[in-house]
């Protein structure tokens, strides 16, 4: 494969079909990865240069390649704001922080999205009683990277009215 770029925690194929009467050994630098298959898979966790040396069996004679795998790191989506909202409030605000050039797609369950889709911060209706959860898809616009969390939240019931007797 040609020099290409990948996202944190994504394995890649960095090989060829095999070839018969050929031999493989690759290595990597930095050091840690070892193959003898043609076309093995990587899962790098940092920029990695990955060498082939493919022999050919019957003649002895050799050829290395190699590759560059860049790995871009993953948005650091987190969620921060009330996980004990009261029922049926409106309007509890959830954010994170805001990363320049990075897109934000929520999803909410137990409650609707109020307004700032598209946004690092949130606002939410809660429903009834019970549990909720929102969700975030946090994309780093210029490598393409995501990274996804969800927050949950318990929704409590509002304290009743009391009638005072004098």
């Amino acid at each position: 494969i040609a020099n290409t770029s990948i996202c944190t925690g994504v394995a890649i194929a960095i090989g060829a079909t095999t070839v018969p009467g050929s031999t493989y050994s690759w290595v990597s630098s930095p050091s840690g990865f070892t193959s003898s298959s043609a076309n093995p898979t990587a899962s790098p966790t940092l920029t990695t240069t990955y060498t082939l040396t493919e022999t050919i069996t019957a003649t002895g004679c050799i050829k290395s390649n190699s590759v560059i795998i860049t790995v871009n790191p993953l948005p650091a989506a987190s969620i921060s704001g009330d996980s004990i909202p009261c029922e049926l409030t409106i309007g509890n605000i959830y954010t994170t922080a805001n990363h320049s050039g990075d897109t934000y797609a929520w999803s909410v369950a137990g409650g609707t999205i109020l307004s700032g889709q598209g946004t690092n911060t949130l606002a939410v209706n809660w429903g009834s009683t019970g549990t909720g959860s929102i969700t975030l898809v946090e994309t780093n616009t210029s490598t393409g990277c995501a990274k996804t969390v969800t927050y949950s939240v318990t929704i409590y019931s509002k304290p009743g009215n009391k009638l005072i007797n004098h």
